[in-house]
């Protein structure tokens, strides 16, 4: 069993459950170990902290899945894990929705991993090598929990490079339907697995997409709206009288058509392919006025071609 050995400073957060261990942190490197092998670390003098799977060319060079020194890592432990953030999903998501993030890495104790729903088909993103080694152990519980359509694989090129591994690609399992459909709040969503903007969906709005919904009135401005999440809600709620959809994107407001088509929207949502800064400039200069405004722009890197 490779060992690290914290130095004092790195002690405290591992203590309180903190899931990573970065290089600066370490006194003692395991000198043999590779990556994706597991860690046992332990404090200064000795005592267990925690088990861990190395990434050697990461600056967290550990991320930590157990602190129970009798529950290292395994598979049994794996397919707890995400079966564990399997269930927690079915208890708080809408029973409307068939479509949401299944595990998130950290916040379901399984750095490295993230996991999406899409109806019946699941996407995969591994963002540690570690993880990405068990890709084909990660399919087999996946199948086995949730036997899925279609299993796609989703890269993120930014943690390649950063942990120098080869994420899988293409359909891993089954096969991807000529049209995918996500459901959530009832909303029907074409879902583009060639988008640029990986997230498609963007499942940590889903709550607040249903709060607009309810609280939005007359008309609305929705900048930055990528598929139209917001203005589709609206639409259907009837909560506002016209929206006005603006993105720079020419795919995202394809996307919103489409949406608009699959969902039977007869009210009106108007595109507008702008700049958003520019947009708001030209509607200020034309007295435009809006009831509700909902600005949700992408992260830096993120914007759909």
């Amino acid at each position: 069993m490779h060992k690290i050995v914290l130095k004092k400073r790195g002690v405290s957060p591992v203590a309180a459950g903190h899931p990573w261990v970065f290089a600066d942190s370490i006194d003692e490197f395991p000198p043999h170990a590779k990556v994706g092998d597991e860690v046992k670390l332990v404090a200064p003098d000795g005592n267990f902290l925690a088990w861990g799977l190395y990434s050697p060319h990461s600056m967290i060079r550990a991320r930590l899945y157990s602190f129970d020194r009798d529950a290292p890592f395994s598979r049994e432990l794996l397919s707890a894990r995400i079966a564990s953030a399997i269930a927690l999903r079915e208890r708080v998501v809408r029973h409307d929705t068939d479509s949401c993030r299944l595990v998130f890495g950290e916040g379901d104790s399984l750095p490295g991993l993230l996991v999406d729903r899409y109806g019946d088909s699941i996407a995969v993103t591994f963002t540690t090598a570690p993880m990405a080694m068990r890709a084909e152990m990660v399919l087999e519980i996946l199948e086995e929990l949730l036997a899925p359509a279609c299993v796609i694989a989703l890269p993120d090129p930014s943690a390649e490079k950063k942990e120098k591994f080869r994420h899988p690609t293409g359909v891993l399992a089954g096969e991807l339907p000529e049209r995918l459909i996500a459901t959530e709040n009832g909303i029907r969503y074409v879902v583009d697995v060639e988008s640029a903007q990986r997230k498609m969906l963007y499942f940590d709005q889903r709550e607040n997409r249903a709060a607009v919904a309810d609280n939005a009135r007359g008309r609305m401005l929705d900048l930055y709206c990528y598929s139209g999440g917001f203005s589709l809600n609206c639409a259907l709620s009837e909560s506002t009288q016209e929206a006005l959809a603006v993105d720079s994107s020419e795919g995202a407001l394809k996307m919103l058509e489409a949406n608009i088509a699959e969902n039977e929207i007869e009210k009106g949502i108007f595109m507008l392919r702008e700049d958003v800064s520019k947009a708001c400039r030209q509607l200020e200069a034309k007295g435009e006025v809006f009831d509700t405004v909902v600005l949700d722009p992408p992260a830096p890197g993120e914007r759909a071609a």
